[in-house]
This record gives C-alpha cells, sequence and structure tokens, in this order.
C-alpha cells in the first residue's frame, strides 16, 4: 500500500512540476482546442495509456491500457465534448473495462463500468492536460473457490495528450462585423 501512494505521490509531482516548466512556454504559445473529426491522440496516465480517435468533433473514442505490479485493465471509453474555449474543453463520458488481478492468495478477473465528467486543458497547440472523476461499479471475482465482490467507487483520471492530424473543429462563435459584411450583398 505503501508503494502505491508513493507511485501516487510521485507521478503527481511530475505532473506538477511538468506544468511548470512548460509553463514559461505558455505565453508564447498558440492555444487551441482545434482537435475535431478526423484527429487522433495518445493519451499517457499513470500507470497506463490511451488510444484516441474522433469521429466527429464532439465525439471521441478511446482504447486504454493500464498496467500495475498485480492488476492489468484493459477497456475502451466514449467521450461528449459539450463544449469547447481557447485553452480547453468539458466532456461527459462512459467507460468498459476488463479487468485480471493475481495476488499472493487470489487469482481472478472482473469488469469495471464508470460514468465520468471532465475537462482537458492545452498547455500546448497539440498537447492538453486532462482530469476526470466519476463513480465506477466494479465487480471481481476469484477463480478459486468462487467468490466474488462488487461495489461502487469513485476514481479520478489524470493524464496527458497528445494529438495529430484530422481537420480543426469549427469553432461556434458570432461572426465579427468584417467577417459578416458579405452577408449584406
Amino acid at each position: 500500500m505503501q508503494k502505491s501512494m508513493a507511485a501516487i505521490c510521485n507521478a503527481a509531482i511530475s505532473v506538477c512540476l511538468g506544468t511548470m516548466i512548460l509553463g514559461g512556454r505558455v505565453q508564447a504559445a498558440d492555444f487551441g482546442s482545434d482537435v475535431g473529426q478526423g484527429t487522433f491522440g495518445v493519451g499517457l496516465n499513470y500507470p497506463g495509456l490511451g488510444m484516441r480517435y474522433f469521429p466527429s468533433d464532439q465525439l471521441a473514442l478511446e482504447v486504454k491500457g493500464e498496467v500495475d505490479k498485480d492488476v492489468v485493465v484493459g477497456g475502451l471509453r466514449g467521450y461528449c465534448y459539450l463544449t469547447r474555449v481557447s485553452r480547453g474543453a468539458l466532456f461527459l463520458g462512459a467507460e468498459a473495462d476488463y479487468i485480471h488481478f493475481k495476488g499472493a492468495v487470489s487469482r481472478g478477473s472482473g469488469a469495471v463500468g464508470q460514468v465520468f465528467g471532465g475537462f482537458e486543458y492545452f498547455i500546448l497547440q497539440a498537447v492538453a492536460l486532462q482530469a476526470d472523476f466519476g463513480p465506477a461499479y466494479i465487480y471481481l471475482k476469484n477463480q478459486q473457490g468462487g467468490l466474488s465482490v462488487s461495489g461502487v467507487e469513485y476514481t479520478a483520471n489524470f493524464g496527458f495528450n497528445f494529438y495529430w492530424g484530422g481537420r480543426m473543429a469549427q469553432e461556434s462563435r458570432p461572426y465579427t462585423r468584417d467577417e459578416a459584411s458579405w452577408l449584406r450583398y
């Protein structure tokens, strides 16, 4: 348990230091949450990664995996982006995962279903910090003896996303007077 807490603390410190180091570039960077249809992404989180694809400007699908000492988790996530601003985006989502675990006295598998809400904050044009939080229903079953356990836990996820490709998402903003001048004729 103490090793897990130490790893979580190390990950949090790394995220904070990385944010401070990149903070100097924040003022000069051309920000934009311009990911949209056709965009691909790689997400890095502790202790795993995910591959993301945007079939439309508002929807994203992600295949993800996480590996820790005795636990392997793999699954799918779906994101629905609610609103975009110049440096970020708010989203809601759902996740379904398969879990395999192996401990000193038990071995088994299970499933997770989760709903979550969160945000992405762009620190560079195609690099974003992501955080989300939500309840997850977890079901685990031991292979030997048939013992099972289930319940609802709250989880938080933090990570970095790197985007490329696709076309720029259309921003929903009113026309300026100069841009709308052609509408008068």
